[in-house]
Order: C-alpha cells, then structure tokens, then sequence
C-alpha cells in the first residue's frame, strides 16, 4: 500500500506543479489529460487542495478553472525543487565497482571496502582452497 499511496502523491504533486503553468487556463479535463489522470481522481484532488487553501477554483459556464494561490505557489515551487532533485539523483551514473588486480596464491587476499564480511570470508575461502589445490597436483605428479 505504501508504494501506492508515494504513486498517487506523485500524481498529486504533478497537478500542482502543472498548475504553476499560469499562460494556460487549466479547466478539470485539461488538467486530467496534462497530468495521465482521470477527471474525476483530479476533481477530487482539486477539491482536497482548495480545502487544504493551496488551489482556488471558480464555475464558469460548464467547466471549472482551477488556479494556485499564493500558499499553493510555494509549495508547487518546493515540490518541483523536490522532484527535480530525486530526478538528478536517479539519473546519476552508479560508481563502478574497483577492479580487483590479481594476487599470487600465496598472498591473502586484502579486503576491499566495498566486500561484506561474508563476501571476504568466501574470497579467502576459496583463495585457500586453490591454493590447497595446487599443492595436491604437484605432489600427486610424477
């Protein structure tokens, strides 16, 4: 449900973000198509966001205009400082992992930083059993 309920935020969000828009008169359909939703999910949105002070909205005609007030301006502004800095973020190319260089047998492997205790203990488990390999086939030669 928690996965749902950030979806959901984030479509909210994106209303209000797209209202901040102030050039385009944003009536409930268009403001439904702009942002994937349904008319009615973003109805009721609308009127959770004029409850909470943050959108005004006014009937003209047959349709609804929709426009942010002052308190809704912040908060549009700091949700897209927000969402532009997740994007960056999510955008940012992971560190590649070091290359190990290979070591003689006969020394221990150094434990990187990056290795779980779990993960050196197998590395030095199978770096002793190579070794203990090795050993067996030049005694087993002739």
């Amino acid at each position: 449900m928690e996965e749902k309920e950030r979806l959901l935020f984030k479509k909210a969000a994106r209303i209000l973000i797209s209202l901040r828009d102030s050039s385009k008169r944003w009536i409930l359909s268009n403001l439904a198509k702009a942002n994937n939703a349904t008319f009615v999910y973003t109805s009721r949105i609308v009127d959770k966001l004029a409850k909470l002070g943050l959108v005004k909205s006014e009937k003209k005609g047959k349709v609804k205009e929709v426009k942010l007030t002052e308190d809704g301006q912040k908060i549009a502004e700091a949700l897209s400082t927000v969402i532009e800095k997740e994007k960056v973020q999510t955008q940012q190319p992971q560190q590649p992992q070091q290359q190990q260089q290979p070591t003689q047998p006969s020394q221990p492997q150094q434990v990187s930083q990056q290795q779980t205790p779990q993960q050196a203990q197998q590395t030095q488990s199978a770096e002793k059993q190579d070794t203990e390999n090795k050993k067996e086939k030049k005694t087993t030669q002739p």
